[in-house]
């Protein structure tokens, strides 16, 4: 492959779990104009230290690449040294676009410090962050090192979900350290998030957010929240939201009533409510103001009236929109 595809720009290796950092040394010598790189799921269970994902072997694999490694999957893998690669990564990659750190674990099974002003400084253009369930949280620094960093200005796409087993490690702090001046910010998923709050979602920068994943974060636990602000500050945008299991009935009920009230038309698609404390109403709102609406799930919804408990796509969500509509036209 390395003599025959000179041109090679992107390169999946996802799961070659005999993949060695001899392999991948060979492999960066061997095609200069290599640029994309996806080793996920190579180490999945233990610390192997001649493994492609080792420390030394993805330390090396950012010096050797320096400025043409644009993208960089790390998902799924148990590794060691994440403080280091990280390192390596902001000082050597400054065209850095995507890096994904998904589902990672450590090899000591504690939590890795991630420097993300280190990270910021080194990879400016990154656009797409993703440390979804991931044994991860982020360094303590001194307000002056938060203040001198200029963030990721043209960060889309930040992925912290978390599950609810794990110790939280992002909050409010955390948040507004990584999204400070992410202005072109479209997809923000917080899932599980438990201690991310309204405080730190209405100062989310960007103002035309298009995917939002709330589902288990604080905000939609409590009854005095700003889930209403923030869906009324990104209901002109939004494509899609997750509020699922939100149990605190008014602060969802005017959140939602905020999506389908929206002045122009709703680009609203997907709404997902599963196992919430939606009513009726706010839900009826929303199948009659957001003519776009492809999927809404209504699944374990309480408050639903029996029958309507499940997930709506295609001809099912017609049918019950039009089911509404004409009940409002009997009732007036």
């Amino acid at each position: 492959m390395a003599s025959s595809c000179g041109e090679l720009r992107g390169l999946s290796l996802t799961g070659w779990q005999g993949l060695s950092g001899e392999h991948v040394k060979f492999l960066i010598a061997h095609c200069p104009k290599l640029q994309r790189l996806d080793l996920s799921g190579i180490n999945p269970e233990m610390g192997n230290p001649k493994s492609a994902v080792s420390m030394l072997s993805l330390v090396n694999l950012a010096q050797e690449m320096g400025d043409r490694l644009t993208q960089l999957v790390l998902s799924d893998n148990k590794l060691s040294g994440l403080p280091q690669i990280i390192a390596a990564i902001a000082s050597c990659c400054p065209n850095l676009q995507v890096l994904d750190l998904s589902n990672v674990r450590t090899v000591s099974h504690t939590t890795a410090q991630f420097h993300i002003e280190k990270l910021q400084q080194g990879c400016p253009l990154i656009r797409v962050l993703r440390i979804t369930h991931s044994e991860l949280a982020l360094s303590a620094v001194s307000l002056k090192e938060q203040s001198l960093s200029e963030g990721f200005p043209h960060l889309e796409e930040l992925s912290v979900a978390s599950v609810k087993s794990a110790r939280p490690v992002i909050d409010d702090d955390a948040l507004l350290r990584i999204l400070k001046s992410s202005h072109k910010l479209r997809l923000l998923d917080v899932r599980g998030c438990s201690r991310v709050t309204d405080s730190s979602l209405v100062r989310v920068p960007a103002w035309d957010l298009e995917h939002l994943f709330l589902s288990g974060c604080y905000v939609t636990r409590i009854n005095d929240s700003g889930l209403e602000l923030i869906c009324q500050k990104w209901a002109h945008s939004l494509i899609e939201v997750d509020l699922a299991w939100s149990t605190a009935t008014d602060p969802l009920d005017a959140a939602v009533t905020a999506l389908a009230n929206h002045a122009d038309k709703s680009p609203l698609r997907v709404l997902n409510l599963c196992g919430s404390s939606v009513s009726l109403d706010p839900v009826k709102a929303v199948l009659t103001q957001c003519p776009l609406l492809t999927s809404l799930n209504l699944s374990s919804c309480r408050a639903m009236p029996r029958g309507i408990k499940r997930l709506y796509e295609g001809y099912a969500l017609n049918t019950l929109r039009d089911n509404i509509l004409k009940e409002q036209v009997s009732s007036d």
